[in-house]
């Protein structure tokens, strides 16, 4: 009976210690975003606007108006000094001319992208971060090579 006392108290004790440690998702996740800051990629948390919400998100049960986001990941690649400021743009996924506005772009992006936007900083793709069947570096790698080609200027 103290036996049973005693696992009973260790399992109390590191229960909660073991619940806290990362997940799979987690740990894949983090490997994700340290392989893109090796590549030279800023990789931040962010909210963008949620440009389709359902009715629930857009007011509250008491009619005060809301304003819907999408919590996302952004992967930002900083645009290399230039002489002539490349032209700001914001392609959401929902656009119908996205696929026009990104070109060959369009088709190197994950199948979950929310948003490409450039600006005088650099180029930002906005995501929720499902990674497919391809291994981590596949997806840095095609992150890297889409948004370096949004920060070169065309000729």
């Amino acid at each position: 009976m103290i036996w049973a006392l005693i696992c009973l108290l260790f399992i109390a004790a590191f229960g909660p210690i073991l619940w806290l440690m990362p997940g799979e998702r987690e740990r894949r996740l983090s490997k994700l975003r340290l392989r893109a800051r090796q590549r030279g990629l800023v990789v931040e948390i962010a909210r963008i606007e949620d440009t389709s919400p359902r009715a629930e998100d857009r007011v509250s049960s008491g009619g005060i108006l809301k304003r819907p986001v999408i919590k996302c990941a952004a992967y930002r690649l900083h645009a290399p000094p230039s002489t002539s400021p490349l032209p700001p743009f914001h392609v959401p996924r929902d656009d119908p001319q996205a696929a026009a506005r990104l070109g060959d772009c369009h088709g190197a992006l994950p199948k979950d992208w929310l948003a490409v936007e450039r600006d005088q900083r650099g180029a930002t793709l906005y995501w929720r971060e499902q990674i497919d069947d391809r291994t981590l570096d596949e997806v840095v790698d095609s992150i890297a090579a889409t948004l370096r080609s949004l920060t070169q200027p065309t000729p």
